[in-house]
């Protein structure tokens, strides 16, 4: 008598060589699908040269993983699956093999000993009208009469990626009924995202702004994604879209554009946003459009697949990580950006942990891997128009505050020319009448003469008094002398031999309004300076930089000891002046000390009116 252990063990080789065996599919009346569990066989074919009659079934064994997983060995596999149909009718059946991407795929069908069926050579190259069943995906035919039992060997082989074959089987109506839903569920988000990025794009030709580059780019690199991994880019386009790298290429872009998008929508506009965000998020654009380069030029292996999938989970990790930082010290656009990048971090989470065979892949898993990219762009774009909108709003407060600053400058102008008027030309005019006055009441001829003389003096005074007031209004031949001209000629036309002029840097012509005004600035400190400083020299210059031109007037006259000295400026004259530079966004400094004055008043090239400057 065996002793009780040996008992244990052959009932466990027995239990276990049950557990082994092939379990049959069986379709009944009301079959709709199967997933095929517990009834797959695998086997692996290292030469790829068994046909499926020299097949030895004993070879044959269960998969290690629910879903058949063969990596990238590039060997020639085998499915293996029997099925009965118990009904009383003839099936109409479809076998699907749930991949996009696989060099090679044939498909055969035994009943006993004879081959009854085959479908040999179909692969991801062939069109999918040519193929027997009309599917993105690898699907063939079954027709089983009844109480008819068959075996299906499937062969597989890919060398440019992961094979995985996920099978099922499916009642005709039902598959086709499956399908049509799912190809309409993968192509609405695919769809809506193309049609967003030609919106973008027509927003940026209404109202350009890099935002809306990058927001197109992003929804087509999305839309790149979703349409090549679910198989609808296969068919229709051309290298490297067509083939499985074509996923990666459209991460990438989406991510490269994303990255770009953060900084333009969130980093860049936000006052408090730390330099080492900006440095980092420039160290992962730059990783992606290297990584983008290398899939483009490189054929796509697994190990490209695992790099591709990291870098896009370390990506949504960092941005989260930063837009939550930003949130939290007060910017309502990272807060907006949180919301939306929250669902795509929560599907690359659930996709590394598909993948590390951590969290069993769920068919929700599918919809939510592309809806979620699509409500982050979607809160992106609502975001975008709130921006823009804001933007627009802040824009025309700050052309009605230039405007408003003009009128007062315009009005200055006018209390100037009439304080010139009235006390210049209208003291001169009043001087010529008594002049004129006293000369009626002349009998002597000489003394007439020498009163002629005098009045002849006093009207060549008013002459210049009313050039002088035109040329501070504007000098003649302004348009075509531009600043340099017009200043110099100023400066010349004072016969005064304190005041000195010069240009350094590489000149350049500036829009009309920018030198009209910036002269205007200058002639009113060169009055400035004559009417207060008692300077014995004046030093006038024009800065040329890559990026601004800068008036510089120096004197060495009272300085400080002539008032006291203000944060802000007093007298008509520096009003207007204060409204010139805010109205041409210029930065402006008045250093005023015991040995003179100097004042800076630096001025961009790109010139937005309406923004204020600091002084």
């Amino acid at each position: 008598m065996k002793p009780a252990w040996q008992w244990v063990l052959c009932l466990f080789c027995l239990l276990s060589t049950k557990s082994q065996g092939q379990e049959c599919l069986k379709i009944g009346e009301s079959f709709k699908s199967s997933f095929l569990t517990g009834c797959l066989t695998v086997f692996t074919d290292s030469t790829g040269t068994i046909p499926p009659e020299k097949l030895n079934i004993n070879n044959f064994h269960k998969p290690l993983t629910e879903t058949p997983n063969f990596g990238t060995d590039g060997l020639t596999h085998w499915l293996l699956f029997s099925c009965k149909n118990e009904s009383h009718l003839s099936k109409k059946l479809i076998v699907e093999v749930d991949i996009v991407y696989a060099d090679a795929m044939s498909f055969y069908v035994f009943d006993g000993p004879t081959l009854i069926q085959k479908i040999e050579r179909d692969s991801w190259h062939t069109y999918i009208w040519d193929r027997k069943v009309p599917s993105r995906y690898f699907a063939f035919p079954l027709a089983l009469e009844p109480s008819q039992s068959v075996r299906v060997f499937i062969s597989a082989r890919e060398r440019g990626g992961t094979l995985v074959l996920p099978v099922s089987v499916w009642d005709n109506k039902t598959f086709t009924q499956r399908a049509t839903r799912e190809t309409l569920t993968f192509l609405a988000p695919a769809t809506l995202l193309f049609f967003l990025a030609i919106i973008s794009l027509i927003l940026y030709v209404l109202y350009p702004s890099p935002l809306w580059i990058f927001y197109a780019l992003h929804a087509v690199g999305t839309s790149l994604y979703i349409l090549n991994i679910e198989g609808f880019l296969a068919h229709y386009t051309p290298p490297p879209f067509n083939s499985i790298k074509g996923y990666a290429i459209g991460a990438s872009l989406s991510w490269l554009a994303n990255l770009f998008f953060a900084y333009y929508f969130v980093y860049k506009p936000f006052p408090k946003t730390p330099s080492w965000i900006v440095s980092a998020n420039n160290i992962f654009i730059s990783m992606h459009a290297v990584w983008l380069f290398i899939v483009f030029a490189t054929p796509f292996q697994e190990h490209a697949a695992n790099i591709s999938l990291i870098m896009n989970g370390f990506s949504v990790v960092f941005m989260f990580s930063c837009l939550l930082f930003c949130a939290i010290r007060g910017s309502q656009d990272a807060l907006l950006y949180t919301i939306g990048i929250g669902p795509l971090l929560l599907s690359i989470f659930i996709r590394i942990l598909n993948s590390a065979d951590l969290f069993p892949v769920q068919t929700w898993h599918y919809y939510f891997r592309y809806y979620a990219p699509l409500f982050e762009i979607i809160v992106l774009g609502i975001g975008t128009l709130q921006q823009l909108i804001r933007d627009r709003e802040a824009t025309l407060k700050r052309l009605d505050a230039a405007q408003k600053e003009v009128i007062f400058a315009q009005d200055s102008e006018r209390e100037r020319i009439a304080a010139d008027l009235h006390d210049d030309l209208g003291g001169v005019i009043a001087t010529l009448g008594h002049q004129l006055d006293q000369s009626l009441q002349i009998n002597s001829i000489d003394t007439l003469k020498q009163k002629i003389q005098s009045i002849k003096v006093t009207t060549s005074q008013a002459g210049d008094k009313v050039r002088s007031i035109a040329h501070n209004l504007m000098p003649p031949d302004f348009e075509r002398l531009g600043l340099i001209g017009s200043v110099q000629q100023l400066v010349q036309s004072m016969n005064d031999n304190r005041f000195t002029f010069e240009v350094f840097g590489l000149t350049r012509r500036l829009a009309p309004p920018v030198e009209l005004n910036a002269y205007r600035i200058v002639s009113e400190l060169i009055h400035n300076v004559q009417k207060h400083a008692q300077a014995q020299r004046v030093s006038v210059q024009l800065l040329y930089h890559t990026d601004s031109v800068c008036i510089v007037i120096d004197d060495d006259g009272l300085g400080s000891r002539a008032t006291k000295k203000t944060d802000k400026p007093v007298g008509i004259g520096l009003k207007n002046i204060s409204s010139r530079v805010n109205y041409l966004r210029a930065h402006w400094h008045i250093d005023s000390s015991e040995q003179g004055t100097t004042t800076i008043v630096d001025i961009p090239y790109d010139y937005v009116p309406g923004q204020h400057s600091d002084r």
